[in-house]
Order: C-alpha cells, then sequence, then structure tokens
C-alpha cells in the first residue's frame, strides 16, 4: 500500500516552528502571523462565515455549507499533487504553487464563539489523500 503524503494541521503556533510553508486557511490573517500564503479553497465562504458569526446559522449548518462546497468542488482538487496554494504578495499573486508533503496548514480563527473550520478541513484532507497530522511541527 501506497503510503499518503505528510499535511500538518494545526495553529500558528506551531506553524510557526515548523520547516515546511505556512499555508493559511483562515478568513483573515491575525497580527503577528507571517504565513507564506493561502490555501483558498479551505477557505470558507465569506457569507457562510458573517451568517455564522452573527448567529444567523448555527455550527452545524456552517459545517454542512462548509462541506457543501467541497463537494461543489470536488475532492480531487484537493488530492495530493493538485492541491494549491497561492502567495499573499500582492504581486505574486498569480503564482499559484502546489502544497507539498511537510506543508503546515493553519487556522487560528475561533469563529468570535465557535469553532474553528480547521477540524472539518483536516478531515477533508484526509479523504482527499493526504495523511494529516493534527498540532504536530516538524
Amino acid at each position: 500500500m501506497k503510503e499518503k503524503p505528510v499535511l500538518f494541521v494545526g495553529d500558528w503556533e506551531n506553524a510557526e516552528k515548523s520547516t515546511g510553508r505556512k499555508l493559511s486557511i483562515a478568513s483573515r490573517t491575525l497580527r503577528g502571523e507571517n504565513p507564506d500564503g493561502k490555501i483558498d479553497i479551505l477557505v470558507p465562504r465569506a457569507e457562510d462565515l458573517r451568517l455564522y458569526r452573527t448567529k444567523e446559522i448555527v455550527l452545524v449548518e456552517f459545517e454542512r455549507r462548509y462541506f457543501e462546497v467541497i463537494e461543489a468542488l470536488g475532492l480531487k482538487k484537493l488530492a495530493p499533487g493538485k492541491l494549491v496554494w497561492s502567495p499573499f504578495s500582492f504581486f505574486d499573486q498569480d503564482k499559484i504553487q502546489p502544497v507539498l508533503p511537510g506543508d503546515y496548514v493553519f487556522c487560528e480563527q475561533d469563529l468570535a464563539v465557535g469553532e474553528c473550520h480547521r477540524p472539518w478541513a483536516a478531515r477533508i484532507l484526509d479523504q482527499a489523500g493526504w495523511e494529516v497530522v493534527h498540532g504536530a511541527r516538524r
């Protein structure tokens, strides 16, 4: 059986200490975070995030909507060799690059009185063929 490529998933504190690239899946970066880029496909839709933060939808509905978007895009786009990230630099935004084994995917958001979507993203990445290591650093 072929080994799955490893992708680390956790918070900024661990990402910062990792040797891999630090890739955000947050809707926005927080003060003190300095990621290499963002994996846009794993960032929640702004409207869903707004609805959840204003308590117009509950966490279960927010999660359902998150998975609905990912399923519509297709798991194949999240598979090793297919998943991409884009740099935060204004001048490099068009230079998308593949996510590589050993990269660190992070989110620090608490969704303002809720939970972070990071566990949902980890579950999806696992289904897409990655070996997801939670909270560890390399």
